[in-house]
């Protein structure tokens, strides 16, 4: 997992913004900010907590970053269920779908941000991981449950899974003879065994060959994934 996830902790009033520093931690719920505005990022966010803002949650997502306000431990008001487990017992993270961010990226991000919080919290990436409608019935995540950009909640569930599979793998290089042996022949400098899951931003087109001559074989668009198991460096 190549995301970290930065803190920047707010003030936490028992009353205010939260119910006091007894979670147990025992699900992740997800959210969307419901904020279009142009700037309402992660750093905005993560300012807004600071105010000590009735409402509370405990990171925040964009395209470009995630940010902590609270400790895990810290009951926040992010679930709409009152004195239930969504506030209590459930960590709170918001993906922001400002306007001027890349919707889709942020979703990567905010899969990516939700695994390593699950693998931090020794919890399961299938049946820990929640929707705040799942607690209080609101329609949130409303764009993932909307399936914007083809990414429905099914298809996002898959992405955490996805990132959390790939942060557990341990990399072992190939042998380095089997790496030079493919040097002269196709042009390949460098390669080695890694299990992964590639998300693209944009068109990528697969060729038979490390050139523009190459064959076109296949093509992925943004918003597909593909798992890889072996990387290979080519000479530019």
């Amino acid at each position: 997992m190549a995301l970290t996830i930065k803190k920047d902790l707010a003030p936490t009033v028992a009353g205010t913004n939260g119910f006091g520093n007894k979670n147990q931690k025992r699900k992740v719920t997800v959210h969307l900010t419901g904020n279009r505005g142009k700037g309402a990022n992660a750093k905005m966010h993560s300012k807004l907590q600071k105010t000590i803002y009735p409402a509370s949650w405990h990171i925040q997502t964009d395209d470009k970053e995630s940010i902590q306000s609270f400790e895990y431990s810290w009951q926040c008001y992010h679930a709409g269920d009152g004195a239930g487990d969504g506030n209590k017992h459930s960590i709170g993270i918001e993906g922001c779908i400002n306007v001027d961010g890349d919707y889709v990226k942020m979703i990567h991000n905010l899969a990516e941000t939700v695994a390593i919080v699950v693998r931090d919290n020794g919890l399961d990436p299938v049946k820990d991981v929640v929707r705040h409608y799942d607690w209080s019935g609101k329609h949130c995540p409303s764009q993932i449950m909307d399936g914007w950009y083809g990414i429905t909640w099914a298809k996002f569930k898959q992405m955490v899974v996805d990132y959390y599979n790939a942060g557990n793998t341990t990399v072992k290089p190939v042998a380095t003879s089997a790496a030079k042996a493919e040097t002269s022949a196709n042009g390949i400098v460098e390669k080695y065994s890694e299990k992964g899951v590639f998300y693209p931003n944009e068109t990528i087109i697969v060729r038979d060959q490390p050139s523009t001559k190459g064959k076109i074989i296949t093509k992925y668009y943004s918003g597909e994934n593909v798992t890889y198991h072996t990387v290979h460096k080519g000479n530019g």
